[in-house]
């Protein structure tokens, strides 16, 4: 190799190593090659990742002024018309007061049962469940409820002539006894909790309420348990058929709230300020009358200043 031809391949490698350097400086070879540029890439990667799969509720419905709504059809609480699907109910009008006081519109976007209720969270179908859910411990780990909007009592209902369980509720837990529930209902929970020797009269998620009256009048099962809502108005329409065992010692007692996606306390919290004002203001006394068939079956939140006097009294 002549002087010359050393020469030209040094200066070339020279080149080639000065623009290396210059490249890891500048950040040419890409932002791996440079920790600042590689941080402002990550940086830059993370808030685009949170800008579309991390946006809370609250930031998604004030962008859209759409509140989506997950629904469970069960009268009068929530009812749906079969032939016009027009909707109605107490969870209806105090889901459309509630949007309407805060600027947004209603997305009546899916029905659901309680078995499904929590998938449509999962894939962020939905915002909240704007029905009046029982806010029952064992779903606190899946929801964050609402502040509670009303309270009903579940009773214990056997046949007329049958006075087996009157004030005597620990003869319902013995094999020989048989207990109408409903898959993924409260009836079923309290008969599993409550009285396991007892065999159970079993129906499908989504029967009506009163299916479960109807199995203890027709002799499939001795006993159900039933809320006030959907007991009375079945009693009232067949009298002389049914009677509450222990009409003054509910089985359970439970409040009713709205449901939303776990962590999203921005929305709850929004939500629970209206609702607060709705109930001191008396709008939610007033559309609970509107749609209790039977006075007494809603149970309402005390206000504070209620609560505080009975106290001092």
């Amino acid at each position: 190799m002549t002087q010359t031809t050393k020469t030209i391949l040094l200066s070339i490698l020279c080149s080639v190593a000065v623009t290396l350097l210059l490249a890891q400086w500048l950040g040419w070879g890409g932002a791996a090659r440079n920790p600042v540029a590689s941080e402002k890439t990550n940086s830059v990667v993370a808030e685009s990742s949170s800008l579309i799969g991390g946006v809370t509720g609250l930031e998604r419905v004030q962008q859209t002024k759409t509140l989506r709504c997950g629904y469970i059809v069960l009268p009068p609480e929530f009812n749906k018309d079969p032939n016009t699907g027009k909707f109605a109910g107490f969870s209806y009008d105090a889901t459309e007061e509630a949007a309407r006081r805060l600027g947004w519109k209603v997305d009546w976007k899916e029905e659901v049962n309680f078995a499904t209720m929590s998938e449509g969270f999962k894939t962020n179908r939905y915002d909240a469940l704007c029905f009046s859910l029982y806010r029952y411990s064992p779903m606190a780990a899946i929801f964050d409820y609402s502040i509670p909007l009303f309270y009903t009592g579940t009773y214990i209902y056997a046949r007329a002539n049958d006075s087996r369980f009157d004030n005597n509720i620990a003869a319902i837990n013995n094999e020989n006894i048989t207990i109408a529930t409903i898959d993924g209902e409260m009836s079923q929970f309290i008969a599993r909790d409550d009285f396991s020797k007892a065999k159970v009269y079993s129906m499908p998620q989504g029967t009506d309420l009163t299916q479960m009256m109807l199995a203890v009048e027709t002799g499939k099962a001795d006993i159900t348990f039933n809320n006030t809502a959907a007991a009375q108005p079945y009693i009232l329409a067949n009298p002389g058929k049914i009677h509450n065992v222990a009409p003054n010692s509910p089985i359970r007692l439970f409040s009713h709230g709205f449901a939303f996606k776990k962590g999203d306390a921005a929305l709850v919290s929004t939500m629970n300020t209206v609702f607060e004002e709705m109930i001191n203001d008396g709008t939610i006394d007033k559309i609970l009358t509107a749609h209790e068939k039977i006075p007494g079956t809603f149970l309402r939140p005390a206000k504070p200043y209620q609560a505080s006097k009975m106290q001092n009294n």
